[in-house]
């Protein structure tokens, strides 16, 4: 039941849209969802392992160890994720617009940061989901994909009705808010600490980084080949201030 919630989580937008949008102004919504579900792939991908590691913990009666498997996938996906989010964020624009063209890169431009954000929070879920299992609360996971489900349903139509593709697209990424109820929940469940305040800083930092370089580059490189060559710069500062952020993993491990 929670793999077939989930199956339908991640296409309810479309289905809604489908409904009420038209063909040709469907094409942009469709093109961004696509993009920004093949990226939430990664998480998916390290479910099994991270279910099965959860497994055996629980089966040694050790939280710790559930603990630490949490911290770590945490601390390997979230940061990709929202570095990546802040990054499609600013940068997408010139690399939308030399894929699609103006006309269409200008409209898919304007629905891909939402529905990026959503991925990410997705993306970030699927950590705690995946341990819901061997913590026996596949009910309650259920329960919550089921509210976050619905209030995502109601929220992309009324998005729809309000502002079009874009409003459908923020009320998608308003919906997926609802998880942040299961990682608390499981949180709290394996005895894991909130974040400390590297984490928070590296996300600001990176949020005033992209922001900075990308209206320097407004003002002074408005070329299009100027601002990609930028934005793969921008990247690898983003990847620097993360390896700075993150500190010592080890120090993070031993305090757990």
């Amino acid at each position: 039941m929670a793999l077939l919630c989930g199956s339908v989580f991640s296409s309810l937008d479309r289905w809604i849209l489908g409904r009420f949008a038209g063909t040709s102004s469907f094409v942009p919504y469709n093109i961004a969802s696509n993009l920004a579900l093949r990226a939430q792939g990664l998480s998916t991908a390290v479910m099994g392992p991270i279910f099965h590691e959860s497994s055996r913990g629980v089966g040694h009666n050790d939280l710790g160890r559930l603990a630490e498997i949490y911290r770590r996938s945490f601390n390997l996906l979230a940061p990709i994720y929202i570095l990546a989010s802040i990054w499609i964020t600013f940068w997408q624009v010139p690399w939308l617009e030399l894929w699609l063209g103006p006309e269409l890169g200008t409209k898919v431009s304007l629905i891909l940061p939402f529905l990026a954000c959503a991925a990410c929070i997705s993306a970030i879920g699927n950590i705690s989901g995946a341990q819901l299992g061997p913590l026996n609360l596949v009910g309650t996971g259920t329960f919550i994909q089921f509210l976050s489900l619905a209030f995502s349903g109601l929220l992309v139509w009324i998005g729809w009705q309000l502002h079009g593709l874009e409003g459908s697209a923020a009320g998608l990424l308003a919906g997926r808010f609802i998880l942040f109820f299961q990682d608390a929940l499981v949180r709290r469940k394996v005895h894991v600490r909130s974040e400390n305040m590297s984490f928070w800083n590296m996300i600001l930092a990176s949020i005033f980084f992209c922001w900075l370089t990308h209206w320097a580059c407004l003002l002074w490189a408005p070329a299009r080949i100027c601002q990609v060559t930028i934005s793969l710069a921008c990247l690898t500062g983003l990847g620097l201030i993360w390896w700075i952020a993150r500190g010592d993993p080890k120090k993070d491990h031993s305090s757990l």
